[in-house]
């Protein structure tokens, strides 16, 4: 599947205590919620079937189409691997990118117990693939490198397993062949962000209409947006310049106006 920019709606019930016969209750908003839908979704008959189409994944996360390509989807597997499946059945899947240990080895070391939630976290590609054969990943790779963004001092004390979110552009030489792949010495690193804590990283990438990348990035970790690195109030209000966590992102991937020089920041953008 190929997705857009999803949003999401949530209602939100909130109740206001007050205090009766000397004994506090709980009112719920007196908004009658069955009516927030003015005109009623009829139920449908129709039935359906799933069928499953590939297997041998571990953690599959993203699935993407590459632009004016209808034969193929791109699955993301969180320990580092895209594969490519072709949708009508023929030919077998193979391996188009790999950023794990066999492949590029960019990412941090997952977990072999309990839950990650680093890895590769997105997958997007370029409007212009087929010509230009632009791919672009999210993921969670080693601190080493000088962060672009960080919400830490300087002598903050790091967690051992902390990492950077980054967003690299990688290339294909033949985005028109149905076995082209990723060469994986060839990657461009537009943007990277320090996470305070191991969970909580987002990563989805998504290409709007405007041909500008999207990145949703997490709040940066622990629980309720709070402890080291995090924002009084939360990083995700926190509007100030260099705090990035708890964002949605909207860059030009080939821009060259950011403080890096390796991606460009729409003039237009509302922050």
């Amino acid at each position: 599947m190929y997705r857009s920019l999803q949003l999401a709606f949530a209602v939100l019930v909130v109740g206001t205590a007050a205090v009766v016969g000397g004994t506090a209750t709980q009112h719920v908003a007196s908004a009658d919620h069955a009516d927030l839908i003015v005109e009623k979704i009829p139920v449908d008959a129709s039935t359906f079937t799933l069928e499953p189409v590939a297997s041998g994944f571990q953690t599959p996360l993203w699935g993407a189409g590459a632009p004016y390509t209808t034969r193929q989807l791109f699955v993301a597997d969180q320990v580092g691997r895209v594969t490519a499946l072709r949708i009508d059945g023929a030919g077998a899947p193979h391996t188009f990118l790999d950023v794990g240990p066999d492949g590029a080895d960019v990412l941090v070391r997952l977990k072999t117990q309990g839950f990650d939630e680093r890895g590769l976290l997105g997958l997007a590609f370029h409007p212009h693939y087929r010509k230009n054969g632009l791919v672009y990943t999210y993921t969670s790779e080693p601190r080493g490198h000088v962060p672009d963004f960080t919400t830490l001092a300087d002598d903050a004390v790091r967690e051992d397993d902390a990492s950077l979110s980054v967003i690299r552009e990688w290339r294909v030489d033949d985005p028109r062949r149905l076995d082209a792949v990723v060469d994986p010495e060839r990657s461009r690193v537009l943007l990277r962000v320090e996470q305070p804590q191991t969970n909580h990283n987002a990563g989805a990438l998504v290409f709007g209409p405007d041909a500008m990348l999207y990145i949703a990035l997490g709040d940066g970790g622990s629980r309720d947006d709070e402890g080291l690195g995090h924002a009084p109030g939360g990083n995700g209000q926190d509007l100030s310049d260099g705090n990035l966590l708890g964002k949605i992102l909207r860059i030009d991937p080939l821009g060259t106006n950011s403080g890096n020089g390796e991606y460009g920041i729409p003039t237009d953008n509302p922050f």
